[in-house]
C-alpha cells in the first residue's frame, strides 16, 4: 500500500487568499467522489504556516507522524504559490 501526503501554505503578506490553502482544504471531499486506486492513500492534509518557525514545526510533525513511523515509501507533495505572480 502506497500512501502520501499533501501540504500547502496559508496565508502571507501579500497573498490574503492562498490558492494552495483552498486546494489542501477541499482535496479529502474531491477524494470521496473520486476515489484513488485500492492500493493507494493519502492519509494527510495540512496546510502550513508560511513563517520559517512556523513551517518548520509543521514539516517535524509531518515527518514524525507520516513518514518516519509507516518504514513505508511516502510521496508528499507540497503546493506553493508566487506572492509576485499576475
Amino acid at each position: 500500500r502506497q500512501g502520501g501526503a499533501i501540504t500547502g501554505f496559508g496565508r502571507f503578506r501579500g497573498v490574503d487568499d492562498n490558492p494552495t490553502e483552498v486546494l489542501v482544504k477541499i482535496f479529502p471531499s474531491w477524494l470521496k467522489k473520486h476515489p484513488l486506486p485500492p492500493n493507494v492513500v493519502v492519509d494527510r492534509c495540512q496546510i502550513l504556516e508560511v513563517s520559517g518557525v512556523g513551517a518548520k514545526e509543521g514539516l517535524e510533525d509531518m515527518r514524525g507522524s507520516c513518514f518516519e513511523q509507516t518504514g513505508q515509501m511516502r510521496v508528499w507533495v507540497h503546493l506553493g504559490v508566487d506572492a509576485r505572480s499576475k
